[in-house]
């Protein structure tokens, strides 16, 4: 298959049902509702299992916006520390300057604490107050990866300018584009931009028993999460359709 597929993960259940289902990596996080932060070790670890599988690590020190104290750019570089040289694949960060551009300098120091190790760039990039910008500089630093919707929520809406960063990179870094991707949007996506990539979430919720004591003291709990099989094997299967002549 041409395009590599990517499936955002947040538990073992999901990790096993993306590699069984033909998935090139996995992107390993916690707490996707909130657009994803760091995930434990043993997360981690449940993904290393599966030979075959590539495994990027989401390092993000919480939710929220990404203009990071010194606090959490030091939380943010001992987990790098970490997950560096443990057998991942590759490290997934980002950051931003309180007037919304690349924090240049925090940048460069992730990139010098992870030789050896792929870094992308991820979605913070579509927050940026120019994203054209931002993109040159994160090729500048030498980041091998770049994780967009083209400045948009959705993929589809920001095409133009994912199209934009696949001819720019020129080949000096990887455009994967994520953002609301369906099995009915994916093949437009990808002829129309030439990503050589796609990255998605494939969760649903599980019915949860409101008769148990909540956990969420504020606030109405979730119901548990289930990998959405289905959803996983129709983005493969439409992107295997794409790569036959």
């Amino acid at each position: 298959m041409g395009i590599a597929v990517e499936v955002c993960v947040g538990s073992a259940g999901e990790i096993e049902a993306a590699h069984r289902l033909g998935a090139d990596s996995v992107e390993v996080c916690t707490w996707l509702s909130a657009g994803g932060v760091t995930p434990s070790w043993g997360l981690v670890s449940s993904a290393l299992g599966h030979p075959g599988l590539r495994t990027r690590v989401l390092v993000r020190p919480g939710p929220g916006g990404f203009h990071y104290s010194k606090r959490e750019k030091q939380v943010i570089l001992a987990d790098l520390d970490n997950f560096v040289g443990s057998g991942v694949h590759g490290v997934v960060v980002g950051a931003l300057l309180e007037d919304g551009s690349v924090d240049h300098a925090f940048i460069k120091e992730v990139m010098d604490r992870c030789k050896g190790v792929e870094v992308t760039f991820h979605r913070a990039i579509d927050q940026s107050k120019d994203l054209r910008m931002a993109f040159d500089i994160c090729i500048d630093l030498g980041v091998q990866r770049v994780l967009t919707s083209g400045g948009r929520s959705l993929a589809l809406d920001g095409r133009d300018q994912l199209a934009w960063m696949v001819d720019r990179a020129a080949g000096q870094a990887i455009v994967a584009a994520a953002g609301g991707i369906s099995p009915n949007t994916v093949m437009e996506l990808v002829q129309h931009t030439g990503v050589p990539e796609v990255h998605f979430a494939a969760q649903r919720q599980l019915a949860g028993d409101s008769a148990l004591a909540s956990l969420a003291s504020k606030a109405a709990p979730l119901g548990a999460l289930e990998a959405d099989e289905d959803k996983i094997a129709a983005m493969i299967s439409a992107l295997r359709s794409l790569a036959k002549p």
